[in-house]
């Protein structure tokens, strides 16, 4: 975390930003391990049984969803996302510093499309339900703006992290906790 609050609020914050990254990574896994465990059900099911079971691939498909969604937020904190920043790792650190605000405003323009737009389409899902399942949509499209929150985020404690030295190149991989 950046050094640019101290004391006991500054304590109490990191701890509520542990939970919540701690959270978010949470329903990632989750998702992760459900959406095993369908395919699995899934495989069973078709090739040993001869009976396959739509449910479990809709599950899957829905788990598969929340992992890609929630996991951006992870990659993004821990350095993992694809990125081409090797000719800005060069520049002097005034233009890199530049380069990261610009880049986390326009992420977080982006970010916020996603969140209105998704909106809009929660409110569709309030009245459509999944084929197999029989759930209620909006459960599924949920994952667009709890992610794209998350992911703003990220990218607003990444520019906090990265002021200092923006766009630095380690030669040996991210950084994982």
């Amino acid at each position: 975390m950046s050094t640019l609050a101290s004391g006991a609020p500054a304590a109490a914050a990191g701890k509520a930003v542990a939970l919540a990254r701690g959270a978010f990574l949470s329903v990632a896994i989750l998702a992760y391990v459900v959406m095993c465990l369908s395919v699995g059900i899934q495989i069973v099911g078709r090739y040993l049984v001869n009976y396959p079971i739509a449910q479990f691939a809709e599950i899957a498909t829905y788990a598969q969803v929340w992992l890609a969604t929630m996991g951006a937020g992870y990659a993004l904190r821990t350095g993992t996302l694809f990125a081409m920043d090797s000719l800005v790792a060069v520049l002097p650190l005034a233009i890199r510093r530049g380069v990261l605000v610009l880049n986390t405003l326009l992420s977080l323009v982006f970010l916020w499309v996603i969140f209105y737009g998704s909106t809009f389409l929660m409110r569709i899902g309030e009245f459509q339900t999944s084929p197999s399942l029989g759930l209620p949509m909006w459960t599924i499209y949920l994952a667009l703006p709890v992610s794209a929150g998350y992911l703003a985020f990220e990218s607003v404690a990444a520019l906090a992290e990265r002021w200092n030295d923006p766009f630095a190149q380690s030669g040996h991989g991210p950084e994982v906790d």
